[in-house]
């Protein structure tokens, strides 16, 4: 306390919010015993420590909780309470649960004079919960170490197959059902869920841009380790949450979500750090893959239509064909052109035109399987390489024209000339798509354009 005239601290207001807060929040039971030996209060873990109902415990002799073959260590550590006023080391007991078992617990007492007599507020807590504390621990930081190695050796395209896995890992560590993080962009704009894993349906997904309602603000969060909460979901089934901040070295920070069911094993903050310094470490690093993410799409992607340009098509067109992979079955490659495109260009401005573009990238895009490419090459030049195609060229062709001239509708008089080939046995990718356009130009000389 500052002493002589110093400056002195302005008085901090007894608030019973803050109070209230730190009680559910204690990771020990906490009992208060009047000068009969009977429990008059207990905070919220009575609940989550011995199964106890609010109100259960009040009123009964504390004796009537120990392991019979224990209460003679119980009378020697009372007595020792009462006679001295203060805090009191730890007696390892076994307190019953409502359930009928007993849990091993490390009992501490502090003695306090109240109505002229002296009463004790216990601090109770289960010994399993310290090992389990103390293996999770160890379990933690060597995931951490794995994540670290795993996140600086990660390239933008192994995100997908390696952050779930990581999730997974944490979710098993801390045995938690959902792992959620989810980060803020911008300032002042709601945090946006960056990855998720699931043990229910073992769902594993990274959602990016899906919005995220974190319980509290940014400073909230960094003002305490953690938030524990709890939450009901459609089937009416109470979970218990934890929140953490993350902040990564660099960028904004985010947010940990972790739920658990309403059995939650014991959280403690003890542990948050080695979680929090993780989890940063892989916000930053699925980040990163993201930047890494769009640089490529620039390098590859038409930035019109998000379709793939000729060089990447090219490429990837050349690895299709590679025929000493088993099983290869040769694509069918399709070239489409739009008639009368420049007409409407001219008429009605570019900006129509773009939009006209798009329309029919989208129509081609929605012909795709998992492993077929479609790709603007040229100012209203398309190609679309389907692999393993489930049907003749000529259904895939006619399937094609129908989805493209339904997009076109709104633009009367712009139609599709499509010609497609098989790729033979000594092609290459530059020979197809020569072979393609030829086709091509075959069918706007046989078909109406309009």
């Amino acid at each position: 306390m500052p002493q002589g005239g110093g400056p002195q601290p302005d008085p901090i207001p007894d608030d019973p919010e803050l109070r209230d807060l730190a009680l559910r929040h204690a990771p020990d039971l906490l009992l208060v015993v009047d000068d009969r030996l009977r429990a008059v209060w207990a905070n919220e873990a009575v609940g989550r420590v011995l199964g106890h109902g609010p109100g259960e415990m009040l009123g009964t002799p504390i004796v009537d909780h120990v392991h019979p073959e224990d209460l003679a260590l119980t009378a020697g550590a009372v007595a020792e309470s009462l006679r001295t006023p203060g805090y009191h080391l730890a007696t390892e007991l076994r307190v019953r649960h409502a359930d009928g078992s007993y849990l091993a617990c490390r009992v501490t007492a502090t003695t306090v004079e109240r109505h002229g007599g002296n009463w004790m507020v216990l601090a109770v807590r289960p010994t399993v919960d310290e090992r389990a504390i103390a293996d999770r621990r160890a379990a933690l930081v060597e995931l951490a170490r794995s994540v670290y190695l795993t996140c600086a050796a990660m390239r933008w395209y192994e995100e997908q197959d390696l952050v779930p896995p990581m999730l997974a890992q944490l979710a098993d560590v801390v045995d938690a059902r959902t792992v959620e993080v989810a980060g803020w962009e911008q300032r002042g704009h709601p945090a946006e869920m960056v990855a998720s894993w699931t043990r229910d349906g073992f769902r594993a997904d990274l959602l990016p841009g899906s919005p995220v309602a974190p319980s509290a603000t940014i400073e909230a969060l960094r003002s305490v380790p953690c938030l524990v909460g709890s939450n009901g979901t459609a089937d009416s089934t109470v979970r218990r949450t934890v929140e953490l901040l993350v902040e990564p070295t660099r960028g904004h920070p985010g947010i940990l979500r972790l739920t658990f069911g309403a059995s939650m094993p014991e959280w403690d903050d003890a542990n948050a750090d080695v979680v929090q310094s993780m989890v940063a470490t892989m916000l930053a690093t699925v980040r990163r893959c993201a930047e890494e993410r769009r640089t490529n799409d620039l390098a590859i992607r038409d930035p019109l239509t998000t379709l793939l340009n000729r060089h990447a098509l090219l490429d990837r067109l050349t690895v299709m064909m590679d025929r000493s992979v088993p099983g290869y079955r040769p694509p069918v490659v399709l070239f489409a052109d739009l008639n009368h495109f420049k007409s409407l260009n001219d008429a009605r401005g570019h900006r129509e035109g773009d939009r006209l573009l798009q329309a029919v990238a989208a129509a081609l895009e929605g012909q795709l399987r998992a492993r077929d490419l479609a790709a603007r090459i040229g100012g209203d030049e398309f190609v679309l390489v389907i692999d393993t195609p489930d049907g003749t060229t000529g259904s895939i062709v006619d399937r094609v024209r129908s989805a493209v001239d339904r997009a076109l509708r709104e633009w009367p008089g712009v139609t599709l000339a499509v010609g497609a080939v098989e790729v033979g046995p000594h092609d290459t990718a530059a020979d197809v798509l020569e072979a393609a356009d030829k086709a091509m130009y075959e069918d706007k000389r046989n078909r109406p354009r309009a």
